[in-house]
């Protein structure tokens, strides 16, 4: 995504609106935001399950260590 973002400061301003315009490029940036969100879902997913890791591991070293 740097790269690309690298790559759209160098156009002009006439290129950027082609570009924009363009059919394939409005179909390619709704895919990179859904895979974006999709992304994003599963982070929190994980980050989620490793917090129940967190706790489920205290829970058990507590209970072991009476």
């Amino acid at each position: 995504e740097e790269y690309w973002n690298g790559l759209v400061k160098e156009l002009t301003d006439e290129e950027k609106k082609s570009m924009t315009d363009n059919p394939m490029y409005k179909r390619l940036k709704l895919e990179f935001n859904n895979i974006r969100k999709k992304y994003n879902k599963i982070k929190e997913n994980e980050d989620r399950l490793m917090n129940k890791l967190a706790v489920a591991t205290k829970t058990i070293n507590d209970w072991f260590t009476k």
